[in-house]
């Protein structure tokens, strides 16, 4: 019996992105960078061949796993899954972290000492993202598809990864990096869940047409 395999993808930039913005559960739409980061990410998965494409419903999100999905000869259409949606920051959303920092100073030194107990008024609660991350992560290892490939946000699969891994999440959520249309990925072995790698971003910093030739390592 083969391993189920499942991928996850960070969405692609944006600008607010390139603007180092705090950008949560605000809507906004990939760059042109980001589309491109997208495509070649799809380049880079292309002969994987998923069995589906689960997505957040944020349109950042949802674009990155069109792109990814045109890129291959398989017809597979995203779906969309709300717990895959990029957990909310509140008011602080739209803002730099030095206008965070300058208007919100307390806050966000209680914050950035301890991130998952200090959240932002209005944003989401550590409760609710533990509750979602873990409901997802169910879901992956509940469905009988082989491979899987998931498209959401930096904290949705840093929160998701950990419940994959049967980890804490709020001791490992905030000591990742995952950078956009980056690849990291498990295997699931009956109840064996195994890390095979995280943050990979080789297909972005390679000529396109050399992206088809690396190797995927799943």
């Amino acid at each position: 019996m083969n391993p189920k395999k499942i991928i996850l993808v960070r969405h692609g930039v944006t600008a607010w992105n390139q603007q180092s913005r705090f950008q949560g559960s605000s809507d906004i739409p990939l760059s042109e960078e980001g589309e491109e980061q997208a495509r070649r990410t799809g380049d880079r998965l292309a002969s994987w061949h998923p069995d589906a494409i689960w997505c957040s419903p944020l349109g950042r999100a949802e674009k990155t796993a069109q792109l990814i999905a045109g890129a291959s000869e398989q017809k597979i259409d995203p779906e969309i899954h709300e717990e895959l949606r990029e957990m909310s920051f509140g008011y602080w959303e739209g803002l730099t972290m030095a206008e965070i920092k300058r208007r919100y100073p307390g806050e966000f030194e209680q914050w950035r000492n301890g991130p998952f107990d200090n959240i932002p008024e209005g944003g989401e609660s550590a409760l609710s993202i533990e509750k979602r991350s873990k409901q997802m992560a169910q879901k992956l290892l509940d469905s009988t598809l082989a491979k899987i490939l998931v498209v959401a946000h930096g904290g949705t699969l840093r929160a998701l990864l950990a419940s994959l891994l049967s980890a804490s999440v709020p001791d490992l959520m905030w000591k990742m990096r995952m950078e956009n249309c980056s690849l990291s990925a498990v295997s699931v072995m009956k109840t064996r869940i195994s890390l095979l790698y995280l943050n990979d971003t080789h297909h972005l910093r390679v000529k396109k047409d050399d992206i088809s030739g690396i190797n995927l390592d799943v």
